[in-house]
């Protein structure tokens, strides 16, 4: 699911925007999660991924490019789209790697093709990176490199190639987070990244590494469809009838 944001100081101006992306959404049948921020501050604070975010330039406190410079500063990528009143700052909207920049008041069909063309090119180049803080710091890991998420009360614990990262959070966030990237939630305490299966049965699944993890038996069924369909996708071919290995 795509997560977009909406950032105006201008409360009323951030809703009707906000609104408007989710009406040309629910059209197209595309499933996002769009969040309303109404200062450069509170972007700075969210803890959770943004795949397209639209932002006012002119804001009181920290206005958009601010905003912008500290956000990728954290590492954080986006698609940015400016929405601002004043022409005069298009170019420093390059500064900060701005994908679209809207006049105010936005008209209907730019932001319709801003919008869906920003939805395509993150379909197209889905963000390989996750991002958290810990302890004032951003950590950013490349999901490439994790065979599997653990949740142990609130602590999260990335297993990767080399080593392990700890953050705090929610692995139903996280999960809601990475559905369209190779993970799945095979337990209630693992989201395993599909790339590095090895096998499974009933009741476990092996990583290639040689981890074992437990698999719930009611979801085994729709994990065996994922891992079998992420074995169609990245071309990978298996030599046993898939009801006969259950």
């Amino acid at each position: 699911m795509l997560s977009i944001g909406v950032c105006d100081d201008n409360m009323i101006e951030c809703t009707v925007l906000s609104q408007k992306i989710k009406r040309l959404l629910s059209l197209k049948g595309i499933a996002a999660a769009v969040s309303d921020f109404y200062s450069g501050q509170a972007l700075l604070i969210w803890e959770q991924k943004i795949d397209i975010l639209f932002l006012d330039i002119k804001m009181a406190s920290l206005n958009g490019l601010e905003t912008a410079k500290l956000l990728r500063e954290q590492g954080q990528d986006f698609l940015l789209i400016f929405i601002t009143s004043a022409e005069e700052y298009v170019y420093d909207a390059f500064e900060v790697e701005a994908f679209r920049y809207l006049l105010k008041p936005a008209d209907d069909f730019k932001l319709e093709q801003s919008l869906f063309a920003a939805v395509e090119k993150k379909r197209k180049n889905p963000s390989n990176f996750f991002i958290f803080h810990r302890n004032h710091e951003v950590i950013k890991i490349n999901l490439d490199e994790v065979f599997y998420f653990e949740i142990t009360g609130r602590v999260i614990k990335a297993h990767l190639k080399m080593g392990c990262e700890e953050f705090y959070g929610k692995i139903s966030t996280l999960e809601e987070s990475l559905l369209d990237l190779e993970f799945f939630r095979c337990h209630k305490s693992y989201l395993v990244n599909l790339k590095f299966v090895g096998s499974f049965s009933k009741t476990e699944i092996i990583m290639e590494n040689g981890e074992c993890l437990f698999l719930s038996r009611r979801r085994t069924e729709a994990f065996s469809k994922a891992f079998l369909s992420y074995l169609k996708k990245s071309g990978g071919l298996i030599d046993v009838n898939p009801g006969e290995s259950m």
